[in-house]
């Protein structure tokens, strides 16, 4: 009878800590989002289901228990969150998405610390702060005519063609202005790219790196030793793939690579900037991604799998082929006051640059975010043609077309003439070039101020029988006047 009683007691122990620690499971506030295992250590994202905080984890496997390592927070994501997770050298890799973001970041495997963290807003033109609108038209022209020949804009298209465990091929479009374009490259643990790669005056370029890991690089166009704002992508060579190729369409891309060795099949992750989000596995060795949008940023990982094993993967940023631009509307001219013409026009959807010509001759070459241009030393009375057309990577629009005439300014007098001075003799105009002129005349003993108007406005005075005024092919009309006669 005391057997009996005390077996009951063992089972009724048994069952409530059984139920105890059941119950502890269930009550736990993490659900496990990611969970990989490598040699002795175990590493998973997970959520704190009460605050929807997420934290990286690692834990240390012995004797088939589990004792943490580090917790560490990777913030909070709204909505549904997929995690990728794998270890490369000293560093975790994570890629987080979710339905309106994607996240790559980078950890240290040691102390778990986030040494970089990039969303796919990051990728692409990163723009200057700094810069502030150009408001006025003059501004417009200033900024059309002379930053066409210092400062060019970064590539709108940049694409990876091919990868290997040390090779990254990239194609880009051709910058109005650029001289060369210049690739800067280091890995996550650096702030930003600073290490100069390559120097081109192709649209191509093949980068050798180091070894296969996760880099980061900025693209700049260079005019004048001046450099663009970066565009700025990464990318995670792999280890056992030996070659990658990514063909790009305007909806779709098409990738392919050499197989792996002992690997059962290929598990792809890829996410757009437009949103799309797709997850598959395959045992084929390429893929077609379609029904994209053109200009686009596309991100691709791709895991060799064997078991529940991750042997290699690579990760790469690309883009899609822009539409071939529509011509550009409204396209009109304005005869200025000194009888240049300013040409303006809309901007064109997916236009890299307008190119403008001067009856059959082309006389620039124009960035993307330039809508106007100042044509100089055209003659008065005269009938010029304009044509401009938009042109991008994947082919140029129609021209557009307008015809002006070059009128005289409307120049109005000055002042009528007061005093007993006489007009100066002998006015005339020397050493006319772009941006100035040479005003010469005789000079008036009397006289000890000479008053010069420029287009019917009063510009400056002096005391010297010539002065240096700017503008070219404006009209000049002056008087003179003795001290104490005008104020």
């Amino acid at each position: 009878m005391l057997k009996r009683c005390m077996s009951l007691f063992v089972l009724l122990f048994l069952l409530i800590h059984a139920h105890s620690a059941y119950g502890a499971a269930k009550d736990e506030p993490f659900e496990v989002v990611k969970k990989i295992s490598r040699q002795h250590h175990t590493y998973s994202v997970v959520m704190d289901v009460e605050t929807e905080e997420y934290f990286l984890r690692k834990e240390e496997r012995e004797k088939g228990e589990e004792t943490l390592v580090y917790e560490t927070s990777l913030g909070r994501y709204e909505g549904k969150v997929k995690v990728k997770l794998s270890v490369r050298e000293e560093s975790l890799i994570l890629f987080i998405s979710t339905r309106d973001d994607f996240s790559l970041i980078q950890a240290d495997e040691v102390s778990g610390e986030v040494m970089k963290e990039i969303s796919i807003d990051d990728l692409g033109i990163q723009k200057n702060k700094g810069n502030r609108e150009l408001n006025t038209a003059s501004e417009r022209d200033v900024s059309a005519n002379l930053r066409s020949m210092t400062v060019p804009e970064a590539p709108s298209f940049v694409a990876t063609e091919e990868m290997t465990p040390t090779t990254i091929d990239l194609k880009w479009n051709e910058v109005a202005g650029a001289e060369e374009y210049r690739v800067y490259f280091a890995d996550l643990s650096e702030e930003e790219p600073n290490e100069l790669l390559v120097e081109t005056t192709e649209t191509t370029a093949t980068l050798q790196l180091p070894s296969s890991t996760v880099y980061q690089f900025y693209l700049r166009t260079v005019n004048d030793s001046r450099e663009s704002d970066p565009y700025y992508f990464i990318a995670l060579l792999p280890d056992k793939f030996q070659q990658v190729e990514a063909v790009s369409g305007m909806d779709n891309l098409h990738f392919e690579w050499s197989p792996v060795e002992g690997v059962d099949d290929y598990k792809l992750y890829f996410y757009s900037e437009e949103e799309k989000e797709d997850e598959l596995r395959t045992e084929d060795t390429s893929y077609t991604f379609e029904n994209l949008e053109p200009l686009a940023i596309h991100i691709l990982n791709n895991d060799a799998i064997s078991g529940t094993e991750i042997l290699d993967e690579f990760a790469l940023v690309t883009m899609t082929y822009p539409l071939v631009p529509q011509e550009p509307d409204d396209f009109n001219a304005e005869v200025l006051p000194d009888a240049s013409l300013r040409l303006e026009w809309e901007e064109s959807d997916y236009a890299a640059e307008y190119v403008l010509y001067q009856e059959d001759e082309e006389i620039a070459t124009l960035g993307s975010l330039q809508t106007s241009y100042i044509v100089h030393g055209l003659q008065i009375g005269e009938t010029y043609d304009f044509y401009l057309k938009a042109r991008n990577i994947s082919g140029e629009s129609d021209r557009v077309h307008v015809e002006v005439t070059i009128t005289p300014p409307d120049i109005p007098d000055p002042p009528l003439h007061e005093g007993d001075l006489p007009a100066p003799e002998n006015f005339v105009a020397e050493e006319i070039l772009s941006e100035s002129v040479l005003l010469r005349w005789d000079p008036i003993p009397e006289a000890i101020r000479y008053d010069l108007w420029i287009n019917g406005e009063k510009s400056g005075c002096g005391i010297h029988d010539g002065i240096r005024a700017r503008r070219s092919g404006t009209q000049y009309r002056i008087r003179t006047s003795p001290k104490g006669d005008w104020p």
